[in-house]
């Protein structure tokens, strides 16, 4: 019940303090011994846990005969002055698209291609060692780090896969491009001015 109550606790946005906290705050009000000897270390634990325990679900579910392709998809945005690198995957399953957010990871270093590169590579690696055979898509924003062609993070993507890959990037960023290209061709940008 402890476990439950503290990953619903989580899910909804509650720092593993007040999670402690509610779940103290519970057991005084219902009291109930079962919820008794909690803290934010043992929340943190309990995350761990289920982030272990999905992490190897999502290795397993890759590593499934009938798991022949997945895309990735990733994002840099940055969070109370924290920098993060969003992970998402498309699979096919059993007949079902899964869209799977697989981790944000902070950004320690700077924001460089190569630097989400080596990071994607390190936490892919880790989490299923054969994706580079099954990588057929990778899409991004149009960021020079994500999209540039000589070195860009997308670029070294599809350079380390074994089979062609779908490069895309977000149809708002491409519209937003042509829109600002033609509004600068209208009477040599005197228009936008």
């Amino acid at each position: 019940m402890r476990f439950e109550l503290a990953i619903d606790h989580v899910s909804i946005g509650m720092s593993f303090r007040q999670v402690a906290g509610a779940i103290q705050h519970a057991k005084d009000r219902t009291k109930m011994s079962k919820l008794s000897g909690i803290n934010d270390l043992i929340v943190g634990q309990y995350v761990r846990v289920l982030v272990a325990t999905n992490l190897q679900m999502i290795a397993d579910i890759l590593d499934d005969d009938m798991v022949w392709d997945l895309s990735l998809a990733g994002d840099g945005s940055t969070h109370r002055g924290q920098s993060f690198f969003d992970l998402r995957m498309r699979i096919c399953l059993k007949g079902q698209l899964l869209n799977l957010h697989l981790v944000a990871i902070p950004m320690f270093d700077r924001n460089t291609a190569l630097n989400i590169f080596n990071m994607f590579v390190k936490f892919l690696d880790a989490l299923y060692s054969k994706w580079r055979s099954k990588l057929i898509g990778m899409s991004s924003d149009c960021e020079n780090t994500m999209t540039g062609r000589h070195a860009g993070l997308v670029t070294r993507m599809v350079a380390c896969a074994e089979n062609p890959v779908l490069r895309l990037w977000c149809p708002p960023h491409q519209i937003d491009l042509v829109v600002k290209s033609s509004s600068n061709g209208i009477s040599g940008g005197t228009w936008v001015s």
